[in-house]
């Protein structure tokens, strides 16, 4: 007995610490639940046949409001940051079933009135579909060849703040889930929907004056990066290319939040080399076998993150490309002075081409 009561106030103790740390960890945070109604996009011709019923969606979001501690912070008007789980019923249980996805996200906001405002979400990272193609038991979903995929969502909504700690929302959405052409089939799945949600925060963080020094932006950039990626062709079942690419990119800012860039690319895609060819066995050959393209793209910049979209166009390529032009959705993080990490996904219009991940070295 006396061994026990020991024991009983301990886990008593741990219990009661735990408590007490999750009651003060969520008074940072507010948690959000969105409805969403929507429909998949039939981008593509054949595959109307898919697309029997309406999509319905739930979304629960766990945000934290920043606090303006960083200078970042008020340069983007105090944004809030968070993960959010979506889930959502495609709409043909048999054939698409249901999508599932958990991202990070930031979330801007217009205005300084924090009774009515209007905000822009965006996020991505990992996304499940139930359903994927398969030869013999669902060879007719050609939207998507596998179960695990990127995910990608953009919110705009107007949030109207009825009490210090509960608020309500309206938007628009859309939801991507591609796998960059990892696996095929991959003409990807898009959902746009309306949402309605319902925000309570646990305690509303007090504005505070930064302690750290701007992040300084200089007037011009120049970094050059390294990347890989696989693909696979078709027909269906053929084995993953790698892709290599050497892109040197040079960037003018704007002010802290935006920057303009033009890239020079050159790419090594194993994938378009015709199968009737052998592939390249010495430098020369493949130095002959690449493409090259340039680039114009725009950039946010937030904090040492930094997001952009840009389009580009081939400028010499020995072999045939699905297109003349190419967009890059791409971010990438600054580990220092000198070194920075980036994640990209390349696509020929709305038809994903290959996800890549480099690495990069500044040298302007």
């Amino acid at each position: 007995m006396s061994t026990r009561i020991p024991s009983l106030k301990k886990s008593f103790y741990l219990l009661s610490g735990f408590f007490l740390m999750c009651t003060q960890l969520s008074a940072q945070y507010s948690l959000e639940a969105k409805a969403h109604f929507g429909f998949v996009i039939p981008h593509r011709n054949g595959v109307d046949n898919l697309i029997q019923d309406h999509v319905q969606g739930l979304e629960i979001n766990l945000e934290k409001q920043t606090s303006g501690l960083k200078h970042w912070h008020h340069q983007w008007n105090l944004p809030k940051v968070g993960l959010s789980f979506y889930g959502a019923d495609l709409g043909n249980p048999k054939q698409l079933g249901y999508s599932f996805s958990l991202f990070p996200y930031i979330k801007f906001s217009t205005s300084e009135d924090r009774r009515l405002m209007f905000q822009l979400k965006m996020g991505s990272g990992i996304g499940y579909v139930t359903k994927a193609f398969d030869p013999d038991e669902n060879h007719k979903n050609v939207m998507i060849g596998s179960r695990g995929n990127i995910s990608a969502g953009i919110t705009g909504e107007t949030r109207y703040q009825f009490s210090k700690n509960l608020s309500a929302s309206a938007g628009l959405s859309l939801m991507h889930y591609s796998n960059a052409s990892y696996k095929v089939p991959n003409l990807g799945i898009n959902l746009p929907s309306i949402s309605l949600g319902l925000d309570y925060a646990f305690n509303r963080i007090e504005t505070q004056d930064p302690i750290d020094s701007l992040l300084k932006k200089g007037r011009f950039e120049g970094v050059i990066y390294g990347t890989f990626g696989l693909k696979e062709n078709y027909p269906i079942g053929r084995k993953k290319y790698p892709i290599f690419g050497v892109s040197t990119q040079v960037s003018k800012y704007f002010g802290y939040r935006s920057k303009v860039s033009g890239t020079f690319d050159i790419f090594y895609n194993t994938s378009i080399i015709p199968q009737d060819e052998p592939q390249p066995s010495s430098l020369g050959e493949m130095v002959s076998a690449t493409a090259q393209g340039f680039m114009l793209s725009y950039g946010m910049n937030i904090d040492k993150l930094s997001l952009s979209f840009g389009q580009g166009i081939y400028i010499r390529s020995k072999y045939s490309i699905d297109s003349s032009f190419y967009h890059r959705i791409a971010a990438s993080y600054v580990l220092n002075n000198r070194i920075a990490l980036r994640w990209v996904v390349k696509t020929h219009f709305f038809k994903a081409d290959n996800f890549e991940i480099g690495i990069g070295y500044r040298f302007l």
